[in-house]
């Protein structure tokens, strides 16, 4: 009885190991299965399980036949609760191009809720006023039919409420774009890529955690060289600059955007930041060496993360650069464009030492003065936000941009942003600033009643005597 008990014993472990070894199995298959279901595909793979992630879309299924997409906030309703002047980026990558007048057939299935996305053929601002074609897609196979533009295809996929879900099937008529995975694809099969792709392709796609860049193939420098510092650079820039913007998640209002920003490398001059894109004219701008310091990404950047109380775009811009610069721990020979950091506190002192009529804040701007950016002239008006940066700590323009998000204060002209930015920065550190502030120039009578009716004390050390430069003092 004693040998039969323990055989029946070893027949019941038996079923029971193999029942869960059968059930791990299936567990397995399903999950594997879920990760491939993006994968069938008549195109070359051209990345491996990514590095990256995104809340909206699988970052292993660009460049795949099969893509499923989640809608994601409006772009509109994102700029209002940031309380930000710029619209962000609210699309997604295929890792497709569309050529001139080619056709595309696509297949749209919803998978969650009822809406379907629209598709955008042509990138923002990649050439002078050329704006992407867009199509809403229907339910079933969709024809589609490239206007003498063509381009990369983007997924545009947001509502108020986002909640739907959608599966894609690229059927025919799309070419693969280079694409390079930040941390993901290797030099190898970037290469390749960069090689292999069709004649009609003129662009690639470079994918970073918060950054998508778009470039010319003709700049054969990037086959080369290591693009993850690039977009580590981009992507650093971002994480930064939302954390002095107070972006910590502690509510709703406070959550960082979840959609990559798109930077392009245009062909007509300049560097400027538009609705929902920056765009930069000089393609060394996406070299490797000149990640270290980034200027042009930081400043256009800046444009991007401006709140209602920006009372001067390019000033602004140049605060949240600067900012993240000394943030960076780089040198003051790179923290602004052109080592234009290096004088900035001597135009400080010179401009303090103007008499108390000539000094006036609003006009303080002036690109006649000669040798405008190298001189440190530029940046002496975002020099002043910088002083209360090194007065008050990082922490104040954290809470600047909260309380400015929570009020979404209703500000007409650059003498009501003035106003405001005057008797929040005295509310928020607690200190009488009207020193600080009549050293500056600021004219504004009524906001100096105000400070004083706030019967707050005057600060330990005065703001407008603090530089970052060790060999230098203010008095």
């Amino acid at each position: 009885m004693r040998t039969m008990k323990n055989y029946i014993d070893f027949r019941v472990l038996f079923l029971i190991l193999l029942i869960n070894g059968l059930i791990s199995s299936c567990r397995k298959y399903d999950l594997e299965g879920l990760s491939k279901t993006n994968r069938i595909e008549n195109v070359p793979p051209n990345i491996s399980r990514a590095a990256i992630v995104n809340s909206y879309y699988d970052v292993d299924s660009i460049g795949h036949n099969i893509q499923i997409v989640s809608e994601s906030p409006r772009a509109d309703s994102e700029r209002s609760r940031l309380t930000q002047s710029f619209i962000p980026s609210d699309f997604y990558p295929t890792g497709f191009l569309l050529a001139p007048l080619d056709t595309l057939k696509i297949k749209a299935e919803v998978i969650v809720g009822t809406s379907l996305p629209q598709l955008l053929i042509g990138t923002y601002q990649r050439y002078e006023n050329v704006s992407p074609q867009s199509i809403q897609l229907q339910s079933g196979e969709n024809v589609i039919v490239a206007n003498k533009n063509g381009g990369i295809i983007w997924i545009r996929y947001s509502s108020l409420m986002p909640s739907n879900k959608t599966r894609l099937t690229f059927i025919s008529g799309h070419k693969a774009v280079p694409v390079f995975i930040k941390n993901t694809t290797t030099l190898s099969q970037w290469q390749n890529l960069f090689e292999q792709a069709d004649t009609a392709v003129h662009d690639v796609l470079l994918i970073g955690q918060r950054v998508n860049i778009v470039l010319p193939r003709t700049y054969t420098a990037l086959k080369n060289q290591n693009n993850n510092s690039v977009l580590n650079a981009c992507d650093k820039v971002w994480d930064t600059m939302d954390e002095l913007s107070g972006l910590d998640g502690t509510l709703p209002l406070h959550k960082r955007l979840g959609t990559s920003h798109l930077l392009v490398n245009r062909v007509y001059a300049g560097g400027a930041a538009w609705p929902y894109v920056t765009t930069y004219s000089y393609q060394a701008s996406f070299s490797e060496s000149y990640a270290n310091d980034a200027w042009y990404q930081r400043h256009e950047a800046g444009h991007h993360h401006q709140q209602r109380w920006d009372w001067h775009a390019e000033i602004m811009a140049d605060f949240y650069a600067v900012s993240v610069g000394m943030n960076w721990g780089l040198s003051r020979k790179t923290i602004a464009r052109d080592g234009g950091w290096v004088q900035v506190w001597k135009r400080v002192k010179e401009y303090f030492d103007l008499p108390d009529s000539s000094r006036n804040y609003a006009k303080i701007w002036d690109p006649s003065i000669p040798n405008f950016i190298s001189s440190g002239a530029r940046f002496r008006a975002s020099a002043m936000l910088i002083q209360l940066k090194l007065a008050f700590g990082d922490t104040f323009y954290h809470e600047l941009h909260k309380q400015t998000r929570l009020e979404k204060p209703s500000l007409q002209g650059a003498a009501s942003k003035y106003r405001y930015f005057m008797l929040k920065a005295c509310s928020i550190s607690g200190k009488n600033l009207t020193r600080f502030f009549f050293k500056w120039g600021f004219k504004d009578e009524e906001a100096y009643q105000q400070i004083a009716a706030l019967n707050l004390p005057l600060p330990d050390v005065d703001p407008s005597t603090l530089t970052d430069d060790p060999t230098f003092t203010l008095k």
